[in-house]
């Protein structure tokens, strides 16, 4: 059984560490 909490948790988390990844590498942020 696929757990519908981790599919929430990772599409969170990708956009989340690709933002920090942006910031820390100063690059602009996506609008």
């Amino acid at each position: 059984m696929t757990s519908p909490h981790r599919a929430l948790t990772v599409t969170a988390l990708l956009p989340g560490g690709l933002l920090v990844t942006g910031c820390t590498s100063g690059a602009p942020r996506p609008a």
